[in-house]
C-alpha cells in the first residue's frame, strides 16, 4: 500500500482493528502495521521541562462538514512540516513560547455531520448496502480526479501561508486545486433524522489516509484529533505506546461516568461488552499524529446498522453509546460533548503528562 501512497513519504498508519490489545506491546506484529522507513527509524527525543498543548473546539458551531475536519488537520500538519523544511527538519520544542512558530502541539475536538470513512487499506465490501460503482470509486486503485479518496501528495506552501486566520487558511484548502476534484461516494438511507421530512438521507462516504476500516461519524459523537509530535517529552516516539495511550484516555474518561470498559485481544478501540464504544485509527508524517479517537456519546446508532456497513469490518460485534449505557441501566441524564470533552482533556493531560491550555 505503501508504494502507492500519494500523501507524502513518512506516513505510519495503525489499523483500527487490526492490533492485538494484549498488554505486551512487543507481541503486536510488524505486519499488521503499514510503516515506511522515515518513521521506522528512532531518534533522540527531545528534552523539555513542559509540554504545553492548545485545544481548538468547533463543538459550539455544531456538527462540521468532514473534509472540512480533515482539511483543519492537514492544514495544521502540514503548516508544521513546512516550517521544519524551512528549518533543516530541526525540532525545537522551546519554540513553542515563540508567537511565528506553527510546530506546536495541538488538540482539535469537534463532531462531524453524517459521514462514512474507509482507511487507507480498508475493503469497501464492509459498506454491504452501497452499489458496485460506488464501491469502485472507493477502491484502493482509484485515484485522481473522480475519485473519494481524500489526501493530497504535497501542499502549495501559499496556501499555507497566505491567510491570516486558520479559518481563512482551511477555506483556501476547500477551494484548491487539491480538494476541487475529490468527490465524496454517496450511500442513499432511509431518513433516520426526526426533525426531516425527506424520506431519504445521502450521506458522503471517503476513503482516507488513516489506518483502520469503515467507520461512521456523526452528530452525538466526540471526535478528538490529536496532532502531537511523539519526539517531545514526555511523549514517547513508540506509535504502539501511542495508540495504546489514545485507548487508556477513552477508558479512563468513561470510568468518570460509572461505565466500565476495555480493551479487546483482537481489535483496536475501547469495548463496553461486546459492543465498540470507541473507535481509533491514527496516522503520523515525521511522528506527529494526525486524526484519533470518535467516542460515541449520543450518536443516532442506526448509521452502524450491518445492513449499511460492517462497523470496523468486525463480524459479530456490534457498537453501543454512552447514551445506550446510560439508559439501559435506568438513567435519564446524559452528558452533553462539551461536558465528555472536557473530562477526556483532563484525561488527556494525566495520561500523557502534558499542559492543555484552551484557545
Amino acid at each position: 500500500e505503501l508504494d502507492h501512497h500519494p500523501a507524502s513519504d513518512d506516513d505510519v498508519n495503525y489499523d483500527d482493528e487490526a492490533f492485538s490489545s494484549s498488554s505486551t506491546i512487543a507481541a503486536v506484529p510488524s505486519s499488521l502495521l503499514e510503516t515506511t522507513s522515515d518513521d521506522e527509524s528512532p531518534t533522540t527525543t527531545t528534552t523539555t521541562t513542559s509540554q504545553v498543548v492548545t485545544v481548538h473546539s468547533s463543538l459550539a458551531a455544531g456538527p462540521i462538514d468532514y473534509a472540512r475536519g480533515w482539511a483543519w488537520q492537514q492544514n495544521l500538519l502540514n503548516q508544521r512540516l513546512n516550517q521544519r523544511r524551512s528549518q533543516g527538519d530541526n525540532d525545537d520544542s522551546n519554540n513553542n513560547n515563540n508567537n511565528n512558530n506553527v510546530d506546536v502541539d495541538t488538540i482539535l475536538i469537534l463532531e462531524h455531520e453524517p459521514v462514512y470513512t474507509l482507511g487507507r487499506g480498508a475493503n469497501e465490501n464492509h459498506l454491504t448496502s452501497l452499489c458496485e460503482d460506488g464501491k469502485n470509486r472507493l477502491a484502493r486503485s482509484c485515484r485522481g480526479p473522480g475519485s473519494a479518496r481524500l489526501s493530497m501528495d504535497k501542499l502549495d506552501p501559499e496556501l499555507l501561508t497566505m491567510s491570516s486566520s486558520m479559518e481563512q487558511s482551511v477555506e483556501h484548502l476547500l477551494l484548491s486545486n487539491n480538494m476541487a476534484n475529490i468527490t465524496p461516494v454517496m450511500l442513499e438511507l432511509p431518513n433516520n433524522n426526526n426533525n426531516n421530512d425527506t424520506a431519504v438521507e445521502e450521506v458522503p462516504i471517503y476513503r482516507i489516509d488513516r489506518g483502520g476500516e469503515v467507520t461512521h461519524h456523526g452528530p452525538g459523537q466526540l471526535v478528538v484529533y490529536p496532532l502531537l509530535d511523539l519526539r517531545r517529552a514526555p511523549l514517547e516516539q513508540d506509535l504502539h505506546w501511542y495508540l495504546r495511550q489514545i485507548e487508556q484516555v477513552v477508558i479512563d474518561t468513561l470510568h468518570d461516568y460509572d461505565i466500565a470498559t476495555v480493551r479487546d485481544d483482537s481489535n483496536t478501540g475501547v469495548w463496553f461488552g461486546p459492543s465498540k464504544v470507541a473507535a481509533v485509527g491514527v496516522s503520523s508524517s515525521r511522528w506527529i499524529t494526525t486524526h484519533g479517537f470518535a467516542l460515541n456519546v449520543s450518536p443516532n446508532l442506526q448509521y452502524f446498522d450491518t445492513s449499511y456497513i460492517l462497523p470496523c469490518g468486525i463480524e459479530g460485534r456490534g457498537v453501543t453509546s454512552m447514551e445506550e449505557i446510560m439508559r439501559n441501566r435506568g438513567e435519564t441524564t446524559i452528558p452533553t460533548l462539551e461536558e465528555v470533552a472536557t473530562t477526556a482533556l483532563t484525561k488527556m493531560e494525566a495520561v500523557f503528562g502534558i499542559d492543555i491550555e484552551q484557545n
